[in-house]
């Protein structure tokens, strides 16, 4: 009897293989991939210029000095000129003088940057310490009259000055007389 053989021929038998065929359509992108890690960190850059200084701003400042509760005392550096004035009740209004006017030469305008007076008898003083470290006063009398035309001298400043090299207590729990 006869096999039956397959309709088509003998598929069992490979025969050489054929040439290439050609490349086929490019698939989709596929999706991302996960985030890897950190990488290290970079050096630093170099510091850049330093900026131009700012203008500064200009100094105020205020003293006043009570000898009795009839007169009071007060000076006041305002926009870089000095100012001293008078009050005939304390805690009242001040009659004000400009002393850095030409009755007062030698004001250090543009440095003074805070101000002081003091008084003693008759006469008053009103100091100045500038923004370099120098020392600067003017003398009015004050013997009923408020009279300030002497011109402004240097002095000393604490800056080239010998400084205390222990602290400094006076008060009157020690002792010492009030000043009335």
């Amino acid at each position: 009897m006869e096999q039956a053989q397959p309709a088509g021929g003998d598929k069992c038998k490979v025969g050489p293989t054929g040439p290439r065929g050609p490349r086929g359509h490019k698939g989709a992108t596929g999706p991302t991939g996960p985030t890897g890690p950190t990488g290290a960190t970079g050096a630093t850059g170099t510091t850049g210029a330093t900026g131009a200084t700012g203008a500064s701003a200009p100094c105020n400042d205020i003293d006043s000095y009570a000898p009795s509760d009839t007169r009071s005392f007060s000076t006041a550096l305002f926009n870089g000129r000095a100012f001293v004035g008078e009050s005939t009740t304390l805690g009242g209004n001040i009659a004000w003088q400009d002393l850095t006017n030409a009755d007062n030469p030698g004001f250090p305008l543009g440095f003074a940057c805070s101000v002081g007076i003091h008084a003693q008898g008759n006469d008053a003083y009103v100091r100045v310490l500038t923004t370099d470290g120098r020392v600067f006063q003017t003398h009015g009398d004050i013997n009923g009259q408020f009279t300030w035309d002497e011109g402004w001298t240097q002095l000393t400043g604490p800056a080239t000055g010998a400084l205390r090299a222990k602290g400094f207590k006076a008060d009157t729990l020690q002792g010492a007389p009030r000043n009335h």
